[in-house]
């Protein structure tokens, strides 16, 4: 069995991103994830070492979602 759907444009990482914000508006937009979205995306460009990255990861995996300032210790 086959199942045609209408075709869409394929969206960069960029714009992919943005679309799944704007569907998860409504539970990003309570705090303290608003503040820390914008926060991160501020920092969109910025480059982020493999050895920060893995601490935390970790420490997201150990603890669970969290504000960002616990992360700065």
């Amino acid at each position: 069995m086959l199942d045609v759907i209408p075709a869409h444009r394929v969206r960069d990482l960029e714009h992919e991103g943005l679309a799944l914000i704007a569907l998860a508006a409504a539970d990003i937009k309570r705090e303290p994830r608003f503040n820390n979205a914008r926060l991160v995306w501020s920092y969109r460009l910025a480059p982020v070492g493999i050895p920060m990255r893995l601490a935390v990861l970790r420490i997201l995996a150990d603890d669970g979602p969290m504000a960002l300032s616990p992360l700065q210790r």
